[in-house]
C-alpha cells in the first residue's frame, strides 16, 4: 500500500497523519499486542486521511469555535473518507475497518457528561456505521431502546429523532462529497442549524488523533468511580459485538472438533480398551467394551460464564468490561449450540438468567461459584469454565476444595480479566487466567489459550 499510495509510514506516539507531507505515524507497541485485523484497519484509515482530505476554508463560524468545528469536521469527514476507501480496496478494506469501527464503538458508557455536542456527533457516527454493519443498526438505529436507556441527554435523543427526516439524507450525502471543502459546505447548510445552539458552550478539546482515538468523543473514563455503574442492554452489546462472537464461535469449535477427532468413545466389539472399561471384562454378557476414535456430528459441551459482582467490580469500567464480554460469550454459546449456564457471585453466588439483571456490590468469594458451577455440571459433557473477575478475591481454605470439586467433573476453566494490564492477581487462583486490555482483544487471546489448554 505504501508503494502504491506514495505514503510513507513511520512509528510515532500516536496513529495519526501528516497529509502535506504524506506521512502515517503508527504506534509499534499496538502492532505487536493488538489483532493484526485492527492494525490493518486503523492503517487503511490513516492512509484514506493521505489520499482524500484536502482541507477547507475557514469562515467567519469556524473561527469563533475553532475547536467544535475541528471535531464536528473531522467526525464527518470520518465517514466520507471510509466510504472511498472502502470503494478503492473493496474486499481488502471492508472487514479491517467493520473491526476498526466495532472497536470505536464499544466502550458503550453514559455520555451525559459529555458536552450535547459531543453526544450529537457520537450518536451520528453510530448511525454511519450501521449502514455496513446490520446488526448494530438492529439497536442503535431509530427508535432503538439504546438510545432512550439513560446514556445520552434527553434533550440530544429528542433532537436526533425530531431531525431524521434531515440526518439520514445528510448522513447519505455526505458519504459521497468528492472533498473536504465540498462536505464543509454541506456541513453548513444542513447539519449547523441542528446543532449551533451547543457549538459555543463545546470546551471539550480532542484528547487524540485518528480513529485509534475515538474515545475523545468520550467523558474520562479513567477517573470515574461510580457508584452504579450503568451498562447496555444484553441485547445491544450482543449486536455490537456480533462479529466478534462469529469468529470466536468458529474458531472455537475447529479447536474442539479436532480434540474430539483425537478421542476413544462408544461401545463396541473391537478397538482400544480403555481403563475406565475394564472392569467389564468380568461381565458375562458383556461384550461391547471397547472404544474407537469417531468424528461426532454434534460436540458435547457445555459453557459455564460466572461474573464476579463484588463492589471492586465497580471501579474502572471492570463490571462493563465483564459484562460485555460475558455477553459475547453467550453469543458464541448460542452460534455453536452449546448449553449455556451464566452466574453472579459475591459473598455469594447465584444463577443469571438476564444479563441484564447484573448488579454489583458486596465481597468476593470464588468458591461459592465454583460450587455452584459444580452442581450444575455434567458428566457426560465437556464443561468450558470462564470466570471474569478482577481478582481481588478472598483466598480461604474453601476455594480449593470447591475446586477439587469442579475438577472432579470433565472442564477447563479459565480466569478472565478484561480491562486489566496483567495477570499476576488471576493466576494467583487461576493457573489458566487471561488478562486482556479491551474487549476486541478477547477472542484471539482466549482462542491461543484454549487451543493449549484443550490439546494438552
Amino acid at each position: 500500500m505504501s508503494e502504491t499510495t506514495g505514503v510513507t509510514l513511520k512509528e510515532g506516539k500516536t496513529w495519526s497523519t501528516d497529509i502535506k507531507k504524506k506521512i502515517v505515524y503508527y504506534v509499534g507497541i499496538d502492532l505487536r499486542n493488538k489483532p493484526f485485523i485492527f492494525c490493518k484497519g486503523l492503517l487503511l484509515h490513516e492512509i484514506s486521511h493521505v489520499l482524500y482530505t484536502t482541507g477547507f476554508k475557514e469562515n467567519s463560524l469556524t473561527k469563533k469555535n475553532k475547536t467544535a468545528w475541528q471535531m464536528i469536521v473531522n467526525a464527518c469527514e470520518d465517514m466520507r473518507i471510509e466510504r472511498q476507501i472502502r470503494v478503492k480496496y473493496e474486499d481488502f478494506a471492508i472487514k479491517p475497518l467493520d473491526t476498526l469501527n466495532t472497536s470505536a464503538i464499544l466502550p458503550l458508557v453514559p455520555m451525559l457528561k459529555a458536552p450535547k455536542l459531543s453526544q450529537f456527533m457520537y450518536l451520528l457516527s453510530i448511525y454511519n456505521q450501521s449502514m455496513y454493519n446490520p446488526p448494530i443498526e438492529n439497536v442503535i438505529g431509530y427508535g432503538c431502546s439504546f438510545l432512550g436507556s439513560g446514556f445520552f441527554a434527553v434533550e440530544v435523543t429528542d433532537r436526533f429523532f425530531a431531525n431524521k427526516d434531515i440526518l439520514q439524507p445528510f448522513r447519505d450525502t455526505l458519504r459521497r462529497e468528492a472533498s473536504t471543502q465540498t462536505l464543509f459546505n454541506l456541513i453548513v447548510k444542513e447539519l449547523y442549524p441542528i446543532i449551533k445552539d451547543w457549538i459555543p458552550d463545546f470546551k471539550e478539546p480532542p484528547n487524540g488523533k485518528g480513529k485509534a482515538c475515538a474515545k475523545s468523543l468520550l467523558p474520562n473514563l479513567d477517573k470515574a468511580n461510580p457508584t452504579k455503574v450503568t451498562l447496555p442492554t444484553e441485547k445491544e452489546a450482543t449486536a455490537i459485538l456480533m462479529p466478534y462472537a462469529r469468529t470466536l464461535a468458529q474458531r472455537l469449535r475447529n479447536i474442539l472438533q479436532e480434540t474430539a477427532q483425537t478421542r476413544h468413545r462408544g461401545n463396541y466389539l473391537s478397538g482400544k480398551l480403555l481403563s475406565k472399561n475394564v472392569y467389564k471384562v468380568a461381565i458375562d454378557g458383556e461384550n461391547r467394551i471397547f472404544s474407537k476414535k469417531t468424528n461426532p456430528d454434534t460436540l458435547s459441551y457445555k459453557l459455564h460464564i460466572a461474573l464476579d459482582a463484588s463492589g471492586s467490580m465497580r471501579d474502572n469500567n471492570k463490571a462493563y468490561f465483564a459484562f460485555m464480554g460475558a455477553c459475547m460469550l453467550k453469543e458464541v454459546a448460542r452460534l455453536t449450540g452449546f448449553d449455556c449456564q451464566v452466574y453472579y457471585y459475591n459473598s455469594e453466588a447465584y444463577k443469571l438468567d438476564k444479563l441484564d439483571d447484573y448488579m454489583q456490590g458486596g465481597g468476593t468469594r470464588d468458591s461459592a461459584v465454583l460450587d455452584l458451577i459444580a452442581k450444575n455440571s455434567n458428566i457426560d459433557k465437556q464443561n468450558l469454565i470462564f470466570i471474569l473477575t478482577d481478582g481481588y478475591t478472598t483466598r480461604e481454605t474453601d476455594f480449593t476444595l470447591a475446586l477439587k470439586e469442579v475438577n472432579k467433573y470433565p472442564n477447563h476453566l479459565v480466569g478472565v480479566g478484561i480491562g486489566l494490564s496483567d495477570d499476576t492477581r488471576l493466576k494467583e487462583n487461576y493457573p489458566n487466567a487471561l488478562a486482556v486490555s479491551d474487549i476486541p482483544e478477547l477472542p484471539q487471546q482466549l482462542i491461543g489459550l484454549l487451543g493449549s489448554i484443550i490439546h494438552r
